[in-house]
C-alpha cells in the first residue's frame, strides 16, 4: 500500500483521490512549469521563488497559529501584570515551570510525527499518519503523570530550590490550576502535527483564532468579573486549551480527512511502532527540552538576584517578547519540517535541498524585520505589561540584546526545521547541548552574578547560546546528503524490525 502505482489504480477510495488531488498532485503541476533543481548547482532565482511560495502557502497560516498560541501565554501575563507586581511574578514563575517540565517536554516528543508523519504524507502511505498520531498521543497522556505528581509537590520543590515562600505557595496552586489545559495541550500538539504533515494548516490557525477570543472572555470573567484573581487567570488558561483541543477534534471527526489517514484506534499498530517512533521522539524531546529549559533557568536565575520581582518579571517580559519573535522562525520551521519531510518521503531529494535553501533566505529577511520592530519600539513594550517604571526601564535596556537574539533565533529555527524533516533529532540534541549547556548557561551565570550585570548578563549569554547553536546547524544542514537522506526516509516508511531499526542508526 501507499506507492504511486496503487494511488492511480480506479478501485483506490475516491477520498484518497481526492486527498491526492489536493496535495501531491497540486505540487506535481507547481514542479511541472519550473527547471527541475539540481543536487550539485545552486538553485536559480525563478526556483527559489517557485519553493518560496510553496512554503508561504504553509509558513503564513502556521505564523499566525503560533503567534496566537505564543499570545495565549503573554496574555497570561499581562493580565497577572495588572493585579500586582507578586501576581506577575507568580504567573512567570508558573509559566516558566509549566513551560519546562510540561509542556515544552510533550511538544518535544511530538517531533517524532515531523519526520514520520511529513515522510509518510510525500510517500502517499496515508494510512500510516493514524497510527502515527495514535503513538504521539499514548506517550503524551502516559508523560502528563509524572508531570502531574510533580506539580503536585512543587512548592517543596521551589523551597528546595531557594524560591521565596510565598513565591512558591502561589506559585504552586497556580500550576494546580494549569494542570488540566496541560492534558488538553497533551493532545493538541500532535494533532496539529497530524495536519500539518498534511498541509491542512488554515484550520489550526482558525481554531487558534477561536480559542484567543475565549482566553480573553475567561480571563477577563474568572480574574476580575468574578474576583478569582489570580486564581482565575490560571483557570482560564485550562478552559482555553481544552476548548482549543475539542475545537480540533471537532474539524477531524467531522472533515474527510480522517476517512483516508485515521478511520480507527488500533492498538496494534500503535504497539508494533513503537520502538521506531520513540528512537525519532526521545532525541526531539531533549533537543527541545535542552533550548527551552535554559530560556526558563534564566526566570529561575532572575529570583536569585538582587530586587528578584523586578528582575523576575523583567526577564519573563523578554521571554514574552521572544517568543512572539519566534513566531516567524516557527513559521518558516514547521513549513520547512513539512516540506523537507513530505519531499524526502516522495524520494525527490533535490526538491528537499531547494526547500532547505529557499528558506534560509526567508529566515534572514524575517530575522531583520523582527529585530528591526523590537528596537523601534524599545520604549514602549514594558507599559503593555506593567505600570512599575522599574521593570518599564530595565526592559528597554534589554531590548538591544533582544534584537540580536531574535534575529540569531529565527534562522537557527528554522534549520532545526531542516534536520527534523530529514530525521536528525540526535544530532540536533547533541548541538544543543553543547550550545546552551557548555556555552550558553556559563555565560549567563558568570555575567548576571561575578560582573552583576544582572537580567542583561542573563541574556547576553543566552545570545551566545543561539549564536553558537545558530552556527552548527548551518553547518550540518549545508552537509546533508540528500540521496542518502531520501533513502533512510524511504526504509523508515517500511521498518517494523530491530533490524531495520538498526540499520537507520
Amino acid at each position: 500500500m501507499g506507492s504511486s502505482e496503487d494511488i492511480a489504480e480506479p478501485l483506490l477510495p475516491r477520498s484518497e483521490r481526492d486527498l491526492e488531488a489536493s496535495g501531491a498532485d497540486a505540487e506535481v503541476g507547481l514542479h511541472a512549469v519550473e527547471v527541475p533543481p539540481s543536487l550539485t548547482s545552486f538553485p536559480t532565482g525563478h526556483q527559489i521563488a517557485g519553493e518560496l511560495g510553496r512554503q508561504w502557502s504553509l509558513a503564513l497560516p502556521v505564523l499566525i497559529t503560533v503567534f496566537l498560541q505564543v499570545l495565549l501565554t503573554t496574555l497570561t501575563s499581562i493580565f497577572a501584570g495588572h493585579i500586582g507586581e507578586e501576581a506577575l511574578a507568580t504567573a512567570s514563575l508558573g509559566t516558566s515551570v509549566y513551560g519546562a517540565t510540561g509542556f515544552w517536554l510533550l511538544s518535544g516528543l511530538a517531533g517524532a510525527v515531523d519526520t514520520l508523519a511529513g515522510q509518510a504524507f510525500g510517500a502517499k502511505q496515508y494510512r500510516k499518519l493514524g497510527e502515527i498520531v495514535q503513538r504521539a498521543l499514548l506517550l503524551n497522556t502516559v508523560a502528563c503523570i509524572p508531570i502531574g505528581v510533580l506539580w503536585w509537590n512543587s512548592e517543596r520543590v521551589l523551597l528546595a530550590l531557594g524560591q521565596e515562600a510565598d513565591i512558591a505557595a502561589s506559585t504552586a496552586r497556580f500550576l494546580v490550576g494549569l494542570f488540566p489545559g496541560l492534558l488538553g495541550s497533551a493532545w493538541r500538539v500532535p494533532l496539529v502535527r497530524y495536519l500539518a504533515a498534511q498541509r491542512l494548516v488554515q484550520p489550526v490557525a482558525g481554531c487558534a483564532a477561536i480559542a484567543v477570543v475565549v482566553h480573553l472572555i475567561a480571563n477577563y470573567v474568572l480574574a476580575f468579573q468574578l474576583g478569582y484573581g489570580l486564581a482565575g487567570i490560571s483557570y482560564a488558561f485550562s478552559v482555553t486549551q481544552v476548548f482549543y483541543l475539542a475545537l480540533l477534534l471537532g474539524y477531524i471527526l467531522c472533515s474527510k480527512v480522517r476517512e483516508t489517514t485515521w478511520t480507527s484506534w488500533s492498538w496494534r499498530a500503535t504497539f508494533s511502532g513503537l520502538g521506531l517512533h520513540l528512537s525519532l521522539a526521545i532525541p526531539s524531546m531533549v533537543m527541545v527540552c535542552l533550548e527551552m529549559w535554559s530560556y526558563e533557568l534564566s526566570l529561575f536565575l532572575a529570583g536569585l538576584l538582587p530586587n528578584p520581582k523586578v528582575q523576575l518579571s523583567t526577564v519573563n517580559i523578554a521571554l514574552n517578547l521572544m517568543m512572539l519573535a519566534f513566531t516567524f522562525g516557527s513559521g518558516w520551521s514547521v513549513a520547512i519540517s513539512v516540506r523537507v519531510s513530505n519531499e524526502l518521503g516522495a524520494n525527490c531529494p533535490e526538491r528537499a535541498r531547494l526547500a532547505a535553501i529557499a528558506s534560509l533566505t526567508m529566515a534572514l529577511l524575517s530575522g531583520a524585520t523582527v529585530s528591526l520592530i523590537l528596537f523601534l519600539s524599545r520604549n514602549v513594550i514594558g507599559r503593555l505589561f506593567t505600570d512599575s517604571k522599574a521593570i518599564i526601564d530595565l526592559t528597554a535596556q534589554l531590548v538591544p540584546i533582544l534584537c540580536v537574539a531574535a534575529a540569531a533565533d529565527t534562522v537557527q529555527f528554522t534549520m532545526a526545521g531542516v534536520l527534523r524533516g530529514s530525521g536528525k533529532q540526535k544530532i540536533g540534541a547533541v548541538c544543543n547541548l553543547f550550545s546552551y549547556y557548555v556555552v550558553g548557561i556559563p555565560a549567563m551565570v558568570i555575567l548576571a552574578f561575578h560582573y552583576e550585570l544582572g537580567a542583561k548578563g542573563l541574556w547576553l549569554g543566552l545570545t551566545l547560546a543561539l549564536l553558537s547553536c545558530l552556527s552548527v546547524y548551518s553547518l550540518l544542514a549545508s552537509r546533508l546528503d540528500w540521496e542518502a537522506e531520501a533513502s533512510k526516509a524511504k526504509a523508515r516508511l517500511g521498518v517494523s524490525s530491530k533490524d531495520a531499526q538498526e540499520q537507520l542508526a
